[in-house]
């Protein structure tokens, strides 16, 4: 193959780019049919196909190449890690199984609409969404991460999830605890069955909460959002930002409720 001819052709056809695919076929029409020769299929591998371009192959064994010659920078040879499209090691199944087994569980890119049918997971996340999608009425996003449909009141989900079963049961239970630390809300904390009652058990910490809610409540005279703004000033997540002592009007009013169960509780008690 004349290289100095090819160099020539393209010097005179520049190559147009691949945004527009018909001038890359007529381009790459044309210098096939000048150059007919210039695409060799070989059944050399791609981390040895370098050596086609190596005026001592293949007159000469590696070893006979100079080890000054081997080195030289001007002298291309691939390294382990790269691999061709078309051949070689990526049709490699233990290749792809090497690559999937690094894939961690994940919430997928998605949104939920409401369809004529019901509910939809739609996973084509983009700018032009498709036309007649609506969101579901009394559903909220998440609090913390995105792609997620939250519940009213907040303590179910729906979640569009990847898992790459090349990835062993221990990494994904791994996996999933991690993604739990870093999407459960706040306030919404797993149910603990209680000794005395089947409903889930109130912690100190839980009812020094009701009375923060219930003290807040009467000082703004009944109004939860202006509450729960007050409190956003001195309440912090996990990650240390701003957030109100509850989200929703119902969660101020349960808290409203408890602490004045449990302030009964307590006169009844102390004072009988």
């Amino acid at each position: 193959m004349d290289k100095d001819a090819v160099r020539k052709w393209n010097s005179a056809n520049p190559f147009p780019g691949v945004s527009d695919a018909q001038r890359l076929n007529q381009w790459t029409s044309k210098f096939n049919k000048q150059f007919p020769d210039y695409h060799v299929i070989t059944k050399i591998k791609s981390l040895a196909g370098f050596l086609c371009d190596w005026p001592e192959f293949p007159s000469q064994h590696w070893l006979q190449i100079t080890k000054g010659t081997r080195a030289a920078k001007e002298r291309y040879r691939p390294g382990a890690s790269e691999l061709s499209f078309f051949e070689g090691e990526i049709f490699d199944p233990r290749t792809w199984l090497k690559w999937s087994e690094a894939q961690k569980f994940e919430t997928a890119p998605s949104f939920f609409v409401q369809t004529d049918k019901g509910l939809c997971c739609h996973a084509l996340v983009n700018e032009s969404m498709p036309s007649g999608l609506r969101y579901w009425e009394g559903w909220n996003d998440t609090t913390k991460t995105p792609w997620g449909f939250a519940s009213a009141d907040r303590w179910e989900e729906l979640r569009l999830v990847k898992i790459n079963w090349a990835r062993s049961d221990r990494k994904l239970k791994l996996d999933f605890a991690e993604w739990l630390k870093e999407n459960r809300p706040d306030d919404r904390q797993a149910y603990h069955r209680s000794t005395v009652s089947d409903s889930r058990r109130t912690t100190e910490r839980d009812s020094l909460k009701f009375l923060g809610a219930w003290r807040l409540l009467r000082h703004f005279n009944g109004d939860w959002q202006k509450a729960a703004e007050y409190s956003e000033n001195f309440c912090m997540n996990k990650r240390g930002k701003p957030k109100p002592l509850y989200v929703e009007q119902s969660e101020w009013r349960d808290a409203e409720k408890r602490a004045n169960k449990a302030l009964s509780e307590f006169s009844r008690k102390v004072f009988g």
